[in-house]
């Protein structure tokens, strides 16, 4: 029987992208964060809310995402090699939910079936259509040549001990969907303030707030020990963190820059 092609041993390493998700309430800093990425991060933007980045001087680029249309444009464009970009963050994913599942997929069965089915009442249907496609966008933007980052709203849910956690806000099968989704994702980190107006990442659950970090990168030394979150973070200090942490292995470099065809 022939070998598999892709059977290894794990110490060989492999060419490894960041798939990153962070969460926060509205307001603590999700767009100026994605923000820090500079020229080489294109932000998908959802929530109309690209101020807070600009404010604090983001160079980053932006293109509108609002409804399946828009997004699948952005896909096809980020997974050739004529541009420049080294990560794509959506910005956010909880608000391109409520957009499109009243103004995209809803509206788009009341055209089709304009006396049985209400523009702002979505049926069963809308529903499954709506979570089917977000998982499948999800899928495909991970699997770009490029880093990927998404951010989405809180919302609590029971872990299997009939613990309240908070997780992101992905609405969908009594929060399966958000489970699924975080399975995508190789970096959950939870965003918050301190009392001194610090931005800090969660990488750790903590506290009942879900976050993880499966490169064992993302951590604080002090004194007292390693602290499982990082402090005024930005999307070059993640990267370069996780780069240093599989030094010799290379494997953060499957999502290198693309260059613009001459």
């Amino acid at each position: 029987m022939a070998r598999p092609t892709s059977l290894r041993s794990l110490s060989e390493g492999v060419k490894t992208s960041i798939n990153m998700m962070v969460y926060a309430y509205p307001g603590v800093g999700k767009t100026p964060f994605w923000g820090t990425g500079g020229k080489e991060l294109v932000l998908m933007d959802s929530d109309h809310g690209t101020e807070s980045a600009i404010a604090t001087g983001s160079q980053s680029d932006s293109v509108s995402v609002y409804d399946y249309a828009a997004l699948d444009e952005v896909y096809d464009y980020l997974r050739h090699d004529e541009h420049e970009y080294r990560w794509v963050s959506w910005d956010s994913l909880t608000l391109f939910m409520d957009r499109s599942l009243i103004d995209d997929i809803t509206a788009d069965a009341h055209a089709a079936n304009p006396k049985t089915q209400s523009p702002w009442v979505p049926s069963r249907r809308e529903y499954m259509i709506q979570q089917s496609r977000v998982s499948e966008a999800i899928r495909k933007f991970c699997g770009l040549p490029i880093h990927f980052g998404v951010s989405c709203h809180v919302t609590t849910d029971a872990d299997n001990e009939g613990t309240l956690m908070y997780v992101p806000l992905i609405p969908g099968q009594k929060g399966e969907l958000s489970t699924k989704i975080r399975g995508y994702m190789n970096v959950v980190g939870y965003l918050s303030t301190t009392p001194r107006g610090t931005l800090r990442m969660l990488t750790r659950t903590s506290n009942n707030y879900f976050a993880r970090d499966r490169f064992g990168a993302l951590h604080t030394n002090t004194a007292k020990g390693l602290r499982y979150h990082i402090d005024n973070p930005t999307v070059p200090m993640l990267e370069q963190m996780i780069k240093e942490k599989l030094v010799g292995q290379d494997r953060t470099q499957g999502r290198q820059r693309r260059r613009r065809a001459s």
